[in-house]
Order: structure tokens, then C-alpha cells, then sequence
């Protein structure tokens, strides 16, 4: 409906959205965490690197959503009005389906100032850049016959029309401390482990925000460091489907908690997760699905039951047996037999 369709545009808001789908990563994780299923390595996508920092342990749950408010406002700061096509905005992003060494060859004809901004699957990339240079990428990918689609997004993110963003972005980082972890977290920029420095930490994850991402690279070095085994946090599936597509010569498993985009059951999506990573041979602790019973009370006063006192009730007529069909396997049917014990079984969800 109406009401539904403004929500889901305001929620679509750079500085709404990132807080958004900040929140609801940290509580995914929280739910991971209570059936014992912890990460041996992270990595994120864009914003998700905010998200794979937590999970690794090296930013804490109140600085992880301090950055994540503080990264959705500079962002959001950046974007052009809506309708704003003009050369001078934050840019526009496209989406292409080709081999990324094609796209690779098709912005070597085209403005040097657009950027492939996310290498996301082999077969997939985003090129970011200025409004009219992307409308020329866009002619130029329709007459090679490639797939594209506008991203909805009000800045070329992820390139230098976006640099203003990271002043304050920096000042924010300078908030908080990068911990130390034993969990390595793969970057985007680089497709290495963050440095475990707090302040080199802090300086490549400020500049994420203008580089390109290549989260086929960071996959590809995760699976080379012996990482075989994908959980995805956060909204829908979408990178569990460029795990796939990255990793699909290679023997592997991935898994997303969200499988349905939340038009299923919640509960059945996690079980369905957590039973496969079982399956898979992760260690998951599948005694916290229920709080165990509580313990049983004793009793106060006991009343012992007997039939001493029982007067039973006088004995019915009997009538005659009634005429009985053999069945057709010649067994004959005993018409006065007792019916079986009816038995009810419970089982937890």
C-alpha cells in the first residue's frame, strides 16, 4: 500500500539505511553467537566491512553503530537532489553483466573518469561516474548487447566524486579504537587482512569509501587462506549468490540466514541454516534453540487413590453379536476388539 511504499523509501535513504541494516547485522550475529557458531575469518561488502570489523572483534557493538550512523549521514551528505542529472552531482551507479575484463574494455573507450566500482562476481561489476558519463555507458553496454540496471542510488559511491564524504567519516573514526583480534578481516580495497595497527585500520577502512570494492579479490583470498565455509549476515542473500558465483569451479559451502528476503518464516529460515552448517560439520550448540524445563516441584501433600471405595455401575444388557463380512483375505473381523492406545508425540521447532 501507500503508507508501505513511503516507508520503504525512506528506509532506501543512504543515512537511514546504513544504521538500518546495521542494526539488524548486529542482531544476527547476537543470534549466531547464542548457538555457538563464532567466525574464524570476516569479510563485508561496502558497508558490510563495518559489519565483518564487529564480527571479528575489533570494533565494539556501541562504536560499530556509531560508525554506522556517522558513514550513512556522510554518504547521504554527498548525494545529488532527486531529478539533479546535472555534471557536477555525485555521480550515478550502473550495474552491467558482462565478464569484468569485458567491462574493463568497454571503460577504456568511454569518459577515464568513470570507475568499475564494485567487482562483485566474476560476470558482474558496477561502474560508478558522473550522470551523463554513465547514460553513455549505458547506450554503450545496449549496443553490445550487455545487461544493465541503474542502481538506485543518489552518488557514485565507492569513487572520487564521493571524497568529500570522508572528512567527516575520518573525524568519527578518530573515535574509537580498533582492537586487537585473532580474527582476521579481509578488505575490500586491498583483499588482505585489515593491518593489525589501530591507526592503519582506521585509515583504510576512511578510505574505503572512495575506492573500489573487489569483493571477487577478497573471496578469492579467503578461499586461498584454507576458508571454505560462508555465512552471510545481514538482509536478503544477495552475497551468498556472488560466493557462489565467484567460488564455482571450487568445492565449497555458503549459506545466508535471510534465504527467503523475510517472506518467510524467520524462525524456519534459521533452523534451516543452523541445520545445514551442522551438517556441514560446523559445531553449533542446538540446545539453546529452547530454554530447558524447569525443574519439576515437590509435591507439597500426597493423596493415595484406590478403588476401595468405588461402586461400579450396574452391567448393561448384553446384546447378541451382530453378523459379521469375512474380509475378501478370509481372516474373520472380531467385532467386539479393543481399539488401539492412542499416542500424541510432541516435537520442538
Amino acid at each position: 500500500d501507500r503508507e508501505k511504499a513511503a516507508q520503504e523509501k525512506i528506509l532506501r535513504q543512504t543515512d537511514k539505511a546504513q544504521p538500518a541494516i546495521g542494526a539488524l547485522s548486529l542482531a544476527m550475529l547476537a543470534v549466531l553467537e547464542r548457538f555457538g557458531v563464532h567466525p574464524q575469518a570476516a569479510c563485508g561488502h561496502s558497508f558490510g566491512e563495518l559489519t565483518a570489523l564487529h564480527a571479528a572483534g575489533r570494533l565494539s557493538a556501541g562504536d560499530f553503530l556509531a560508525l554506522s550512523v556517522a558513514r550513512g549521514k556522510a554518504m547521504a551528505a554527498t548525494a545529488r537532489p532527486e531529478g539533479d542529472t546535472s555534471q557536477t552531482s555525485s555521480g550515478a551507479m550502473l550495474a552491467v553483466k558482462a565478464p569484468l575484463a569485458e567491462i574493463v574494455d568497454l571503460l577504456a573507450e568511454l569518459d577515464p573518469a568513470l570507475v568499475l566500482a564494485n567487482r562483485n562476481s566474476p560476470e558482474q561489476g558496477v561502474i560508478s561516474g558522473a550522470v551523463d558519463a554513465i547514460a553513455a555507458a549505458e547506450r554503450a553496454c545496449q549496443k553490445r548487447g550487455l545487461q544493465t540496471r541503474r542502481l538506485p542510488v543518489a552518488a557514485a559511491f565507492h569513487s572520487p566524486l564521493v571524497q568529500s564524504a570522508q572528512v567527516p567519516f575520518a573525524q568519527a573514526l578518530a573515535q574509537v579504537e580498533m582492537a586487537e583480534s585473532t580474527v582476521p578481516v579481509y578488505a575490500n580495497t586491498t583483499g588482505r587482512p585489515y593491518p593489525a595497527d589501530s591507526a592503519a585500520a582506521r585509515a583504510l577502512l576512511g578510505g574505503q569509501l572512495v575506492k573500489p570494492v573487489d569483493f571477487v579479490g577478497a573471496i578469492e583470498a579467503l578461499y586461498r587462506d584454507g576458508f571454505q565455509t560462508f555465512v552471510e549476515v545481514g538482509p536478503k542473500s544477495v552475497l551468498t549468490g556472488l560466493v557462489k558465483a565467484t567460488l564455482s569451479q571450487q568445492p565449497f559451502q555458503a549459506v545466508a540466514l535471510d534465504p527467503s528476503a523475510g517472506t518467510a518464516f524467520g524462525l524456519g529460515d534459521l533452523a534451516k541454516t543452523l541445520s545445514q552448517l551442522a551438517a556441514w560439520g560446523v559445531a553449533v550448540d542446538l540446545t539453546a534453540w529452547e530454554e530447558a524445563p524447569p525443574a519439576s516441584r515437590k509435591a507439597v501433600m500426597t493423596i493415595p487413590i484406590s478403588g476401595a471405595n468405588l461402586k461400579p455401575a450396574p452391567k448393561a444388557a448384553i446384546p447378541p453379536p451382530p453378523v459379521t463380512a469375512t474380509p475378501r483375505t478370509g481372516v474373520a473381523a472380531e467385532p467386539h476388539s479393543p481399539a488401539p492406545r492412542a499416542i500424541a508425540a510432541g516435537m520442538a521447532p
